[in-house]
């Protein structure tokens, strides 16, 4: 998508902890959402928080391949970025506030073209 690089930017915004395929590494991750409400794609990445590497990313609303085969991530979100991601086997709300969400942290900015959310989980 052409406002890829504006996701990655927001990326670096927001820290969060997700535990990697191999249960020996934990990686700091920036989890992004990007959906477009005209055509209702939408693209995920997630990125390193030290190094903004792109650790996934795929053109839709889910990564399970690769190395994330084993713990996908995905997210369901509306026009206005409402609704929820999921970390391996667990589901959160989208929300500012993780004892309302379950446990992580989004912020999300939308406009009449398109939402971003970005997801820390701790």
């Amino acid at each position: 998508m052409k406002f890829f690089a504006a996701i990655t930017a927001l990326a670096a915004s927001m820290p969060a902890v997700l535990a990697a395929p191999s249960s020996q590494d934990v990686n700091e991750v920036d989890i992004v959402i990007q959906r477009l409400k005209t055509t209702s794609e939408t693209d995920i990445a997630v990125v390193d928080k030290e190094s903004s590497e792109i650790l996934g990313y795929a053109c839709s609303s889910k990564i399970d391949s690769g190395a994330f085969a084993n713990f996908p991530v995905s997210a369901d979100i509306d026009e206005y970025g409402s609704g929820t991601i999921t970390l391996g086997s667990t589901t959160y709300e989208v929300h500012e506030d993780p004892t309302v969400s379950g446990g992580v942290t989004c912020t999300k900015m939308y406009d009449a073209n398109e939402v971003f959310v970005t997801c820390a989980a701790t």
